[in-house]
């Protein structure tokens, strides 16, 4: 999630300016294909053209990170700015809200495996709202030390 929301002032600024035309040949044959609107948009920010204004350090960094994605991962992406594009709101704004109404139902989907060994060893699966954690005296013989001098 955090790799395709680095993506998202770039994607806008792309449809917004030089890619402009592809985001309007992508919005009228939005129906044939999603996934591939979605990736000729990543494919366009990448493919520069005269004209066009030079990617900056930031957003070549973020195409790197969208490039190692996993190819499931790509190809949601690749899905969700497909249907952005489809939308006729192509806002930052409006890609935020389509990445996480997609990361939501992606999550929500699958099944997660968490394992931590150790002592003070944490680990979290999934989190669907606020989480605390606090801790107490270390256990161990460090732990009962401490409590000996207390009472001393």
């Amino acid at each position: 999630m955090t790799t395709a929301q680095a993506i998202v002032p770039y994607a806008g600024a792309a449809a917004a300016t030089f890619a402009a035309s592809v985001a309007q040949a992508a919005q009228d044959r939005a129906a044939d294909s999603l996934l591939d609107h979605g990736g000729e948009l990543l494919r366009r920010m990448r493919r520069r053209e005269p004209g066009d204004p030079p990617a900056t350090p930031e957003e070549e960094a973020a195409l790197a990170a969208v490039d190692r994605l996993p190819e499931d991962e790509r190809l949601l992406l690749d899905e969700t700015l497909g249907q952005w594009l489809a939308g006729r709101d192509l806002s930052d704004a409006a890609l935020h809200r389509h990445l996480a109404l997609v990361h939501r139902e992606h999550r929500s989907s699958g099944s997660s495996h968490a394992t931590a060994y150790g002592p003070w060893s944490t680990v979290i699966g999934r989190v669907d709202g606020d989480l605390h954690i606090g801790y107490g005296q270390q256990p161990g013989p460090a732990g009962r030390r401490d409590r000996q001098e207390e009472r001393e």
